[in-house]
């Protein structure tokens, strides 16, 4: 009986639907800046990130890390930022059987027709395949046992790693020279032109924003609501109410119309998410 006094104020219907508002708006903040992200990874799913150690490292076990191939970036580069610059990154194949042979993106065939020869120190291979990729993937496949000897000359073992989230690109790459000692770097391949990090950092911004809001908004119901009570201790009091229960009573009313206001929140999203 008292709840549903409660619910047939005036107030308590303005802080609701200001409240489901705002509930609204910051899962529509939370839908979207995710669906963003989701296409941020689809965006850079080529990308990957290049480890290079003279030792042998266990990276499987890094954070985010979802795939670990040895590789080789080249043979004579002196630093770090020489070889960055460079431009395939190399990988075994059992399929190929010649040890002068390649496989490279067909991103590349216009620029690399069949047989031609791709430098490297003091090797040289011919351009016989191309795998699918129409996009500026640098990784070449090359045979194996060539693999393993210009990774012996170079005495350093390489890496290449993808990873759950590009966005974690920075963050693991800090870990992992943290952690090993080893220097790495990510070659980030984008499919299209659209700033995905600039839209979630919007979406993030916005977030925020939305949530002070809530915590204002939130400051003032609750006091509004408590205040209001207080006119009417007396008419409790006379009721048989004690101080404990005029308490749990405001509690209770807090805490139903915040849970409403979020039901409805959500099945107002949801509908609209299916409608779209």
């Amino acid at each position: 009986m008292i709840l549903k006094s409660f619910y047939r104020k005036k107030t308590t219907k303005i802080y609701f639907i200001i409240l489901v508002l705002i509930m609204c708006a910051f899962a529509t903040l939370i839908i979207g800046k995710n669906e963003y992200i989701e296409e941020y990874n689809k965006n850079y799913e080529y990308s990957f990130i290049y480890v290079e150690s003279s030792k042998s490292l266990d990276l499987a076990s890094i954070d985010h890390v979802t795939n670990v191939e040895d590789a080789i970036h080249g043979v004579d580069f002196e630093s770090k930022e020489e070889a960055m610059h460079g431009l395939f990154y190399y990988m075994s194949s059992e399929k190929i059987k010649n040890r002068q042979e390649a496989i490279i993106p067909s991103f590349f065939e216009k620029s690399y027709p069949q047989n031609y020869s791709i430098e490297e120190g003091e090797y040289s291979f011919v351009v016989k395949y191309y795998y699918d990729m129409p996009y500026l993937c640098p990784i070449v496949y090359i045979n194996e046992n060539v693999f393993i000897e210009m990774s012996s000359k170079k005495n350093k073992k390489g890496y290449i790693l993808k990873i759950d989230s590009w966005l974690e690109q920075e963050q693991v790459i800090k870990n992992i020279v943290k952690t090993t000692g080893a220097e790495a770097w990510g070659f980030e391949l984008s499919k299209s032109n659209i700033n995905y990090s600039q839209l979630i950092e919007k979406y993030t911004m916005y977030s925020y924003i939305i949530m002070a809001v809530f915590v204002l908004v939130s400051f003032v119901t609750i006091y509004n609501i408590i205040n209001d009570q207080k006119d009417k201790k007396y008419l409790y009091r006379s009721l048989g109410y004690t101080k404990k229960k005029i308490c749990l009573l405001n509690i209770v009313n807090i805490s139903s119309l915040y849970m409403f206001a979020f039901i409805i929140s959500l099945v107002l999203i949801l509908g609209i998410y299916m409608v779209i």
